[in-house]
């Protein structure tokens, strides 16, 4: 290996393999309100809160909660959707390097952790779907893989515990935890590992992150520019005013986009018929360093100039200094198909042309292509609805699962039998386990004596599934007051699914006699008691009881 190349190489190590506080995708604010957006627009979560009878405005572990300071001043107040959102903005994390920024390469403003997490957001789609790749070397996991649990998943802190399957395992406790403390930090840490998978899939929204285009900020030779699209999109986002221009920055534009449905979480990146996020960015769109005329090597959008019509865009905007700039630019236009709805977009501004700067604000000698705030408004009017949907999308199939049960008085006084349906689109798949808990009033949770139910062949939509019979909880001084279903298996094509149910405890109103030895009389008494939701009491009756006590009841 020559010198040039290990010194090229150490350089690498050293820049990109530690992300600036400009290195990372979309930035802090700008994760928060797409995840905020897709929060309010997935319906399976809605339906989610009121089948493991959640409200929103319930609050999960606050003690646990990240200063504002390092949540781009975002301050959660412990609800799931907050949980959400701090998880998108903090899947930012990182390693501490201080050889870099002894060079002047800024840290993110998120908290430092033993993980550089940004590194694993690249999915080059037009190249086999690789992660980031500088010089020939792989330096992150395929963002889908590091998302998804397949690679760099761990219990070390080194390692990833915030991943889709760590998220399933956090929704298991989260129902069947006994303490309420135990499963109200679950629930936290489920919507909060919830924020950093959509955070992954959000920054392929980002071409540069579609098309393996480092963009760290510092010793761009290697490590590559500073994404100006990025921070545009976040001072859109706080509205604040983008460098030098006078007025705040249009609010983002984030609704309209419907979620998309697939049947894997990895269709949401992208799909043989090209119909994930990243396929939507990364071949429709150029980045800076991936522009024409060159393209970075990339065929798609095409790589020639002659194939766009020209537009000549006039902009003029105000400076802070009271100024006014204003010009012209040759815009680049195509039509864009989406290949989710087959609507087609008509002239979208993918490049620009002209003596401009990328920020509009000073003329050179020659022209030369760009991308700027004109370009940035057409990508961001299309890509950040579509990270939107799609994160709605992904929430819609995390929470797809839907059960119904009921519980039914068992021939037995001791004994009541649980009828239940699968209410999914997907089926229960074979092997899969239902358990049944029980809570007291005091919020404590116990499975039920009893077998749990494995299944033993598939369970379709709306079909029942094999009844289980359990022996109901007897102490009258902790009646139950409600009762948890809980599916763990496979779901459709996902192999460890989980899915829960919560009842109010039905009025299980049943009048039963039993025998018992009355230690002070040395005989067998035959009282009669009613069970009831509230607790077992002692009846007033001998031998048989009244008709109109019977009839009551029924």
């Amino acid at each position: 290996m020559s010198t040039a190349r290990r010194i090229a190489m150490f350089l690498v190590a050293v820049i990109v393999l530690g992300p600036s506080g400009e290195g990372v995708a979309y930035e802090l604010r700008t994760h928060g309100e797409i995840t905020r957006g897709a929060f309010h627009a997935s319906t399976r979560l809605k339906d989610y809160f009121s089948d493991v009878n959640l409200k929103i405005t319930d609050e999960f572990d606050p003690t646990s909660v990240t200063r504002v300071q390092q949540l781009a001043n975002f301050r959660n107040a412990a609800t799931a959707r907050d949980w959400m959102i701090e998880g998108a903005i903090r899947e930012d994390d990182y390693r501490r390097h201080p050889l870099r920024e002894a060079l002047g390469c800024r840290p993110p403003g998120n908290p430092p952790s033993q993980i550089d997490r940004p590194l694993q957001h690249f999915f080059d789609v037009q190249r086999g779907g690789r992660g980031l790749t500088v010089l020939g070397l792989q330096h992150g996991f395929p963002a889908p893989d590091w998302a998804l649990g397949r690679q760099g998943r761990g219990a070390d802190i080194t390692q990833n515990q915030l991943s889709v399957l760590d998220a399933r395992v956090y929704q298991l406790r989260s129902l069947t935890e006994p303490a309420r403390q135990e499963r109200d930090r679950s629930t936290a840490l489920l919507f909060r590992s919830l924020g950093q998978v959509l955070h992954v899939l959000q920054d392929v929204a980002q071409p540069q992150h579609a098309r393996n285009e480092p963009h760290a900020g510092c010793l761009e030779v290697l490590a590559g520019e500073h994404s100006w699209f990025e921070e545009y999109i976040e001072d859109r986002a706080l509205g604040r005013s983008f460098r030098t221009r006078g007025e705040p920055s249009p609010p983002l534009p984030l609704s309209g986009y419907d979620p998309p449905r697939f049947e894997t979480y990895d269709s949401f990146w992208a799909t043989a018929d090209r119909k994930g996020l990243a396929d939507f960015s990364g071949r429709n769109f150029f980045s800076a360093g991936t522009n024409l005329p060159g393209c970075g090597g990339l065929p798609e959008p095409v790589c020639d100039a002659e194939a766009y019509i020209r537009h000549e865009a006039a902009f003029s905007f105000s400076t802070v200094d009271g100024g006014t700039i204003a010009g012209t630019v040759t815009q680049f236009l195509r039509t864009i198909q989406d290949a989710v709805t087959g609507d087609f977009i008509a002239s979208v501004p993918v490049s620009s042309r002209s003596l401009w700067d990328q920020h509009l604000e000073r003329q050179g000698l020659a022209p030369s292509f760009s991308l700027n705030t004109l370009n940035y408004d057409a990508m961001s009017d299309l890509l950040l609805p579509r990270a939107v949907g799609y994160s709605a999308g992904l929430l819609d199939y995390f929470f797809r699962g839907k059960l119904e049960f009921e519980l039914v008085a068992g021939a037995d006084e001791n004994q009541a039998t649980l009828v239940g349906v699968n209410r999914s689109e997907d089926p229960l798949g074979l092997g899969g386990q239902l358990t049944l808990h029980w809570e007291d009033a005091a919020g404590r949770r116990e499975p039920v004596q009893g077998p749990w139910l494995t299944l033993g062949a598939p369970v379709g939509k709306d079909r029942p599934f094999p009844e289980l019979t359990f022996t109901w909880p007897a102490d009258p001084e902790r009646p139950p007051k409600r009762f948890v279903l809980a599916y763990q298996g496979p779901l459709g094509l996902e192999a460890g699914a989980v899915v829960g149910k919560v009842v109010e405890s039905p009025a299980l109103e049943q009048a039963y006699q039993t025998a018992l030895f009355d230690a002070n009389t040395q005989q067998w008494v035959f009282p009669w008691f009613l069970r009831t939701a509230e607790g077992i009491y002692v009846l007033p009756f001998e031998d048989s009881l009244p008709g109109q006590f019977v009839n009551d009841i029924k």
